[in-house]
């Protein structure tokens, strides 16, 4: 009975210190280390915060990620504020990662190709290309995604296309066993453009031994 009653009081102590503990703190560790890993400096400027529970929740905001050396752009990818949920007795019970909730609002992707072939998504940090895996079970399961006021950029220099894309509202649901559907509104090329996707469930993505099945309707 001692040492349940001693474990038990480790435990909630455990859990408050982490409750209660200042996020913002784990910010330089985090940003060091994505820059090591990519070579580029990854930035958090905004708040960080953490809410453990059942459905844990991760909020951060003025979130940068530099471009490479030889872009007039500084930034290859920013994102203003960001939210998601995390079910962590999925996780615990199933082993299996599902996400209820993600919102992402004023992401910003710059992808660019110059003259010579190099690209700004190679970081000379990285060792090797990760290959795609042999089966598809890997993929989580996000219940619930939007995405507000979004924007990317692909500059091809070899070939003088530039393709400019605004999402002013995307919103997308999916559960294990249901089909997976996307609306979006925005610009393409600064003219009006409308998306509609239908896929198969998580389950189908999921599963290596048959095709995924894709409606797509884009206006």
């Amino acid at each position: 009975i001692w040492v349940v009653s001693i474990f038990c009081v480790i435990l909630i102590a455990a859990v408050i210190l982490v409750a209660t503990l200042d996020w913002n703190k784990a910010k330089p560790y985090i940003t060091a280390g994505v820059t090591k890993a990519t070579g580029r400096q990854f930035s958090i400027n905004g708040d960080l915060e953490v809410d453990l529970g059942w459905n844990s929740r991760i909020t951060g905001s003025q979130i940068q990620f530099e471009n490479a050396s030889w872009s007039k752009h500084p930034e290859m990818a920013e994102v203003g504020f960001f939210d998601v949920q995390i079910d962590v007795w999925q996780l615990l019970t199933k082993f299996r990662l599902v996400v209820p909730t993600v919102t992402v609002s004023k992401p910003k992707v710059i992808l660019e190709k110059r003259a010579d072939g190099s690209v700004n998504w190679e970081f000379r940090a990285a060792s090797a290309v990760t290959p795609a895996p042999e089966k598809r079970t890997e993929f989580p399961v996000i219940q619930k995604l939007t995405i507000k006021d979004g924007a990317f950029l692909f500059d091809n220099q070899q070939t003088k296309a530039r393709l400019e894309l605004a999402l002013n509202q995307v919103e997308a649901t999916g559960f294990l066993q249901e089909p997976v559907k996307l609306t979006a509104q925005g610009t393409y090329q600064k003219q009006p453009m409308s998306l509609s996707l239908e896929g198969g469930s998580y389950d189908n993505l999921r599963s290596s031994e048959e095709p995924y099945p894709l409606k797509i309707d884009l206006t």
